[in-house]
């Protein structure tokens, strides 16, 4: 057989095999069952020593799943889906000083454990640790050094809310 003719054989082929292979577009996909239809979220527990994580990282996690609309946020007693977390640690770790050795930049680590429990079939659906670190500057001004680590602690928990969507609901 002549190398155009397998060409032409091959290339119809392949488009069929490539077709098949399951690949879907980010925010598009589901791996939850079709019957899942609405989540719970609890206010997580806050077992580091940071007073207030807690509130922020639930909001997150809540604002994450009603912007992405495909599970609808509701009370305990309607879901089909309940989110706990365990927040297990709010680190502080310097990252660059300056030549007076104080700390310009902080590297902020937020840990938690997230379960999913799948109210319908009564089974636990996922348990698993997330993480996420956010760097911040900090200055010589206290107050303006405070404000950056709250809005780095609002940016990584954007972030950790979005690992763990992409993780409910994608599967990965």
């Amino acid at each position: 057989m002549s190398r155009p003719k397998a060409l032409v054989r091959a290339v119809p082929l392949l488009v069929l095999l490539l077709a098949g292979c399951g690949y879907q577009l980010v925010g598009k996909a589901r791996s939850l069952p079709p019957d899942i239809q609405k989540v719970a979220i609890v206010q997580f527990e806050n077992h580091s020593q940071k007073p207030g994580v807690e509130r922020t990282l639930t909001d997150a996690v809540k604002e994450e799943f009603i912007a992405d609309g495909r599970l609808t946020l509701t009370s305990g007693e309607t879901a089909d889906l309940l989110v706990t977390a365990a927040i297990r640690a709010y680190t502080l770790e310097p990252v660059t000083f300056n030549p007076s050795d104080r700390v310009n930049d902080y590297r902020l680590y937020l840990e938690a454990d997230v379960t999913v429990r799948d109210l319908v079939r009564k089974k636990l659906w996922l348990k698993q640790r997330l993480s996420t670190k956010t760097d911040f500057r900090v200055t010589a001004d206290v107050a303006s050094s405070d404000v950056a680590e709250s809005a780095a602690a609002r940016h990584g928990s954007r972030e950790f809310a979005q690992q763990f969507l992409n993780l409910v609901l994608e599967g990965f």
